[in-house]
């Protein structure tokens, strides 16, 4: 596994085209940018795009900066890719698909229907993250949401 390394991570935003398909050459060469910056990127985040993208294309995503980083001899680099999904169970499926598309760390976010009861009840958002963590193949971090 490569090291999580402290610096600055950042957003890689997912472009899309007129059909509202992955603007695939635009993502290659914004993860190049970041990379070429001295970043490490997030993909498939909480920038908006996640919430329009299904589980296929969100690990498209994830081999395309890793493909990214690897056409920079960047193999060092870790992937920090979202995986916040509406339930405990989706996350956890999040997670499992971002190991298998390369990702190295996932980032988990609380499910935005329930956030305020699960904010509202600390045992609850607590167990909502041990069981991601517990469940994920991959190392969890906490997003928390901007305005908590």
């Amino acid at each position: 596994m490569r090291p999580l390394p402290m610096g600055i991570y950042t957003p890689l935003p997912c472009f899309f085209d007129d059909n509202e398909d992955i603007e695939l050459f635009q993502l290659l060469t914004r993860s190049k940018v970041i990379a070429k910056a001295g970043t490490i990127p997030v993909v498939s985040g909480s920038m908006g795009e996640a919430i329009h993208l299904n589980r296929e294309e969100k690990k498209t995503i994830i081999r395309l900066a890793r493909v990214a980083l690897d056409e920079m001899s960047l193999h060092g680099i870790p992937i920090v890719a979202g995986a916040g999904g509406a339930s405990t169970r989706e996350s956890i499926q999040l997670c499992k698909d971002a190991a298998e598309a390369g990702a190295d760390y996932v980032m988990v976010i609380p499910p935005g229907y329930y956030a305020g009861a699960l904010l509202a009840d600390t045992t609850a958002i607590k167990k909502f993250f041990v069981d991601i963590a517990e469940a994920s193949p991959l190392p969890v971090s906490v997003l928390p949401r901007s305005s908590e």
